[in-house]
C-alpha cells in the first residue's frame, strides 16, 4: 500500500514528468536570475518613484494613477520573465 505522498508523487511525475534535484550549475544560474531580477525591481522602482513625486508635486493626479499603474505593470513584466527563464533552466540543465 503507498503512502499519501508516494501517490502525489506519481500524480506529479504524470503531469509535470519526473521531478528531479538540481545541478550546481542550475542552482547558480537560478541565483543570477533571482539577483538580476532584483536589481531590475530595484531599478524600476527608483525611475518610477521619482515620476511619481514629480507628479505629486504639481498635483497631477492623473499622471500618479498612469505611472503607479505602469510600475505595477512593468513589475509583473519583470517578475513574470524571471519565473520563466528559470523555468527553463529547471527543464535543461544545458542552459544553466
Amino acid at each position: 500500500m503507498k503512502s499519501a505522498y508516494e501517490l502525489a508523487m506519481e500524480r506529479l511525475n504524470q503531469q509535470h514528468g519526473k521531478v528531479s534535484a538540481l545541478n550546481e550549475a542550475q542552482k547558480k544560474a537560478l541565483a543570477e536570475i533571482d539577483r538580476r531580477a532584483t536589481a531590475k525591481k530595484a531599478e524600476t522602482e527608483i525611475i518610477y518613484r521619482d515620476r511619481l513625486a514629480a507628479a505629486r508635486a504639481r498635483g497631477d493626479l492623473a499622471t500618479m494613477a498612469a505611472d503607479e499603474e505602469a510600475l505595477r505593470a512593468e513589475l509583473v513584466r519583470i517578475r513574470d520573465r524571471a519565473e520563466d527563464e528559470k523555468e527553463a533552466v529547471r527543464r535543461d540543465p544545458r542552459l544553466a
